[in-house]
Formats: C-alpha cells, structure tokens, sequence
C-alpha cells in the first residue's frame, strides 16, 4: 500500500508540471482584466525586463524575461553611436517610468527566444505608448534608424514617432 504523502507529492507534481506546460507552449492567453501583477527584478533594455510574478507558486522562484509588445527600441550594442545612445536613454526611461510602481503584465504569446510578449502597465499606464510618445521607440518592425534625424543626431524634440 502506498503511503498518502507519496500520493500528495505525486498529484502537487502533476499539478504544477502541467501548469509549467501550459505556460512553456504559450498557449495562455490573458485578458487585460486577468492581467498579472509582478515584480521587475531587472530591466534589460528599453522593451526588454526580467520579472518574478507576485504570489504565483511562491515556492517555485522563475524569473521571466518580457517583451514588451508592440514596440522596438534600438539595441545597446551593435548599431551605430547615435543608436546606442538612444538605446540607453530607452533604457534608463523605462527603468525610470517602472520604478517605485505597481507593475502588471497582459501577455499573448512567446516568441522565438522564449520571452513572454506582453503589454506591460505600470500604475495602469502603459509603457509601449509612452515608449512610442517619448520618441524612444517605434512601432514594432519599423526601422529604429526612422528615430534618427537626416543628419543622424537623434530627434529628441517630441519629432519622432507618435
């Protein structure tokens, strides 16, 4: 005869590998009224942060890494020096606009590189429109070169995309 701890820790098992299943596929789709409140435990670069999910299987510790949805900043390494320098201000933007507030995800789907894509809202203001209202972002697919102006100086004065 089994022992029922053995049962519980076999069923606690299922539950949670199932729930971790459903989550790894992506084949969640949450409604902005179930939105999920989390923690930033780092912010990336300006569309990208790490976060933990608030009282969501405290036992089981994941930091998830989320795209913002919907938006593009330029990347810290790799592009030109104009491009970097705004890639850093989008970064010290969202870190800036995400701090000291509560933080809550409306997520669709993973992409390729496994990340959660979500609307990301802080305080119930969204961060991809303020991204995109800042002049630090453009809509996702769009050219993040389009933030530049003709001579390559970034276009900071409320000119970039709206």
């Amino acid at each position: 005869m089994r022992d029922r701890r053995l049962d519980r820790c076999v069923v606690w098992f299922g539950t949670i590998s199932m729930i971790i299943l459903v989550l790894l596929a992506g084949g969640v789709g949450w409604s902005r009224e179930e939105a999920l409140s989390c923690e930033v435990r780092r912010v990336v670069d300006g569309d990208t942060i790490e976060v933990a999910l608030d009282g969501h299987m405290p036992d089981l510790v994941r930091v998830w890494r989320v795209r913002v949805l919907g938006v593009d900043t330029p990347e810290l390494h790799g592009s030109t020096p104009a491009l970097e320098a705004l890639a850093e201000e989008a970064t010290a933007y969202t870190r800036a606009f995400l701090a000291d507030r509560a933080v809550t995800l409306d997520c669709r789907e993973r992409d390729h590189f496994g990340r959660l894509l979500c609307h990301v809202y802080a305080d119930d203001a969204d961060l991809g429109q303020a991204l995109l209202r800042a002049g630090l972002a453009v809509p996702y697919g769009a050219d993040c070169s389009a933030l530049l102006g003709g001579n390559g100086s970034v276009l900071l004065d409320g000119t970039g995309p709206q």
